[in-house]
């Protein structure tokens, strides 16, 4: 009974970590980095949903999945802290990402205001900005899963 449970928590923690990654996938190469791209060229087309607080929380989900790969990894199947040595350093790593970025994505509406992009009107491009509005029309959006 005990060994199964073992086993359960096991592929249970395996289960997580591919989840992680692929997180970490669709941040690094989908649809999240192609915005913040796009943000950082800021050419005449920009796409920006919500990209930077999600760029902001690319090392948390990286702490993450290291953390789930050493409980896989523990005898004890417990989570462990970090070494003391590097304990705050992960921390930070953590946190001032995700605080730049969730500041940055407060901040990245009101200079689109001030800016002289527009937004797109039609409902499915309403993440677009444009220096023209008749480029709105000859946006193809393949960002999306479904």
């Amino acid at each position: 009974d005990n060994y199964m449970k073992k086993i359960y928590m096991r592929l249970m923690a395996i289960l997580v970590i591919v989840f992680l990654l692929w997180i970490l996938d669709t941040q690094l190469f989908g649809y999240v980095m192609t915005d913040f791209l796009s943000i950082i060229k800021m050419g005449d087309i920009v796409s920006y949903n919500h990209t930077l607080v999600l760029i902001g929380g690319i090392p948390t989900i990286i702490v993450m999945t290291i953390s789930f790969v050493r409980i896989l990894f523990s005898k004890s199947f417990k989570y462990q802290n970090f070494p003391k040595s590097i304990e705050a350093w992960v921390t930070c790593a953590v946190v001032i990402p995700f605080a730049v970025g969730l500041i940055a994505d407060c901040i990245a509406p009101f200079f689109f205001l001030a800016s002289s992009y527009t937004r797109c009107p039609q409902e499915k491009f309403d993440d677009y900005h444009v220096i023209d509005i008749s480029l709105c029309e000859t946006i193809i959006d393949n960002r999306r899963f479904w």
